[in-house]
């Protein structure tokens, strides 16, 4: 799956679960229990990070991303494991700093 894969079958929870089992092992834990901590499905979960990454991730992340890509025989499980890793730090950073939002304007 390319970067391009990963960004249409996003809006469809079905589709990529389908592709996610048939991702290894670990990968599929590792969503599986993000998704369990959410309260999410691995579908929606994966939805929500990838809406989440394509919305809100720096351009040096963006970046990032795209060389992990470049470097990786499986760009689909590479591009998941990166959105995750960065969806987890995301999620840990305004978890310590709740009103992030507010100082910046949003009304939330």
């Amino acid at each position: 799956m390319t970067l391009g894969d990963l960004l249409a079958a996003s809006r469809d929870p079905a589709r990529i679960a389908a592709w996610l089992g048939a991702c290894p092992a670990a990968l599929r834990a590792s969503v599986d229990d993000e998704a369990a901590a959410l309260g999410l499905s691995a579908g929606d979960y994966l939805r929500q990070v990838v809406a989440d990454f394509t919305h809100s991730a720096s351009p040096d992340a963006w970046t990032q991303l795209l060389g992990r890509l470049a470097r990786s025989d499986d760009p689909g499980r590479a591009c998941v494991e990166a959105m995750q890793a960065w969806h987890r730090e995301a999620r840990a950073a305004h978890a310590h700093h709740p009103n992030e939002d507010a100082r910046h304007g949003s009304h939330a």
